[in-house]
């Protein structure tokens, strides 16, 4: 009954108002599980090296160099 009368208010049918009820609650869930929240000293560490990156590793600059041989083929 809950559902006609919501449905009704917005003029809309109550199919479409489960659908789009579903779709902003599934939005809201999944940018809630994607966020990263960072507390005080994390985010200062984070824009720290944000702003003042490490040098590459061997590992990481041999990874680019396969990279870049391989987008040019």
């Amino acid at each position: 009954m809950w559902l006609e009368q919501a449905a009704a208010y917005l003029g809309v049918p109550v199919n479409s108002f489960v659908v789009t009820a579903a779709v902003e609650k599934a939005t809201e869930l999944l940018a809630a599980e994607q966020t990263i929240q960072l507390g005080g000293k994390d985010a200062a560490l984070f824009a720290k090296l944000l702003e003042n990156p490490p040098a590459p590793c061997a590992a990481l600059r041999e990874a680019g160099k396969a990279y870049r041989e391989m987008i040019r083929d």
